[in-house]
């Protein structure tokens, strides 16, 4: 009974011990494993902290990169209030020459019509004139028929005048041969 004694306690040793195996084993696998991990962590936090410093001196630049950029900006407003007023000045300056461009073609449409108006005054002046101008030429006509006819009354007028004073002469002569 005694070796069976032994023997139920040397199993329940290798039993023991299988167990001790096992949990060592699985105490092992849970420590690599929380090995790796930590290591990949440590990993993680170096590659963590590597990104840190260089967002720090990223961001570092960028403040300074943000800096000067805002002194630009502040020179870009300047400028674009400057050319918002020029932009201003020179549409008011356009509204003024469309206002002047819009009196002009009103003045022009304006003389246009008057210009019609004269033109038809010139073609009524040019009929007038080309009747008076044949009215005249019938009056020319008339009045060198009219010389011609005062032409010939002054001479049957001399004539008649010079048979008069020829009749008088001759009258007085009568007269004075009578008397003698």
């Amino acid at each position: 009974m005694a070796s069976s004694a032994t023997e139920t306690s040397d199993e329940r040793l290798v039993q023991i011990n299988d167990e001790l195996s096992a949990i060592l084993e699985e105490k092992l696998t849970f420590l690599a494993t929380a090995l790796k991990t930590t290591e990949r962590l440590t990993q993680q936090i170096a590659s963590s902290e590597l990104d840190i410093k260089r967002n720090t001196d990223l961001q570092g630049r960028l403040e300074t990169d943000l800096g000067a950029i805002e002194s630009g900006l502040a020179g870009l407003r300047e400028r674009t209030e400057a050319l918002s007023g020029d932009h201003d000045a020179l549409q008011k300056e356009k509204y003024a020459r469309e206002k002047e461009i819009n009196r002009l073609e009103w003045e022009i449409a304006e003389r246009r019509k008057a210009i019609s108006n004269d033109q038809s005054t010139i073609s009524e002046m040019e009929r007038e004139l080309s009747r008076l101008d044949a009215e005249n030429g019938r009056l020319h006509k008339q009045v060198q028929a009219l010389e011609v006819q005062v032409t010939q009354f002054r001479k049957a007028r001399e004539d008649y005048l010079a048979r008069i004073t020829a009749m008088k002469r001759e009258m007085t002569e009568f007269a004075g041969s009578s008397e003698e």
